[in-house]
């Protein structure tokens, strides 16, 4: 069961309008990640929850709320929390007790899952959670979160999906906010989701939609994309006529969208070749190849 916050008129003939099409919505990054939700999570965040209303261009990109990590001595500033610094017009970060949609939950274990788009090499994954009698009519405060569990990554690149069991505190009743915080091992920036839920003595606990929410395909980031370090020039190819231009051929192997690639890499694809730009692993979407934050291309289909 979830409770839904007061949609206003002029809410409802903005999301009629979105819908019929009349609205332009923003595309989401090549460098897109991850987010809080998906068939496997009892729970998912308030920006990929299509039941919270008017929360901006980050309805259709959730998996972009990315920001230097350090949480809590750094990373997003108070009142930036839940928007991850202001991304998106900071939407977000509108703050009361009826304002968003919340997970209802029991005190005791809950599953959360992360839907990830692009995976990256993971230092850890933080779960923070409100404190009981925190103000929730005021902008999210780091000083509002107590921890609530940590798993560690290895710097390894972690499955699809990522699900971790959680235990909701005995102690914690009614609206709460659980924060939650990955990682990136390779790189100085982390991924930030808020999850908006109702602590209920008994209640029915639902799973939220399978398919909150499908990210369009990737075109500009919002945000400076995460990339390792890697040196100025990029290395050149292992057989080309010219070193910037090398000419496809036999030695250059295929682009595979679901396989992994490290800087410098080399991949054909629909008579042209590409060069990784930082190091990832592809989950099946055909665009990527033409992402600017993933591939450059040395020579362009004829």
């Amino acid at each position: 069961m979830k409770t839904l916050p007061r949609i206003g008129i002029a809410s409802l003939v903005v999301a009629v309008i979105a819908a019929s099409g009349l609205l332009a919505a923003p595309a989401p990054s090549a460098s897109a990640h991850g987010y809080v939700g998906g068939s496997a999570s009892s729970l998912i965040s308030r920006a990929a929850w299509a039941a919270n209303t008017d929360r901006g261009g980050v309805a259709f990109e959730p998996q972009s709320l990315e920001a230097p990590k350090g949480f809590p001595a750094g990373g997003p500033a108070d009142g930036q929390l839940a928007s991850a610094g202001g991304l998106f017009g900071g939407t977000l970060d509108e703050q009361s007790a009826t304002r968003w949609a919340k997970n209802v939950v029991q005190a005791g274990p809950v599953q959360v899952s992360w839907t990830l788009t692009a995976a990256h090499r993971t230092a850890q994954w933080r779960y923070f959670i409100t404190k009981q009698g925190w103000n929730p009519d005021a902008p999210l405060d780091r000083g509002d979160f107590e921890p609530l569990a940590t798993f560690e990554g290895r710097a390894e690149i972690p499955s699809v999906p990522t699900t971790h069991t959680l235990s909701i505190p005995s102690t914690h009743t009614g609206y709460h906010v659980i924060y939650a915080v990955w990682d990136i091992a390779d790189t100085t920036n982390a991924f930030y989701n808020t999850i908006d839920i109702d602590v209920r003595a008994g209640g029915t606990v639902t799973t939220p939609p399978t398919t909150p929410v499908t990210p369009t395909t990737p075109v500009t980031p919002p945000v400076t994309p995460t990339t390792p370090t890697s040196p100025t020039t990029p290395t050149s190819p292992p057989a080309p006529t010219t070193p910037t231009t090398p000419e496809p051929s036999d030695d250059i192997a295929a682009w595979d969208p679901t396989g992994s690639y490290t800087v410098g890499d080399l991949r054909r694809h629909d008579g042209g070749t590409y060069r990784a730009v930082q190091t990832h692993r592809a989950w099946g979407d055909p665009s990527w190849i033409t992402a600017p934050s993933l591939w450059e291309p040395v020579t362009h289909s004829h």
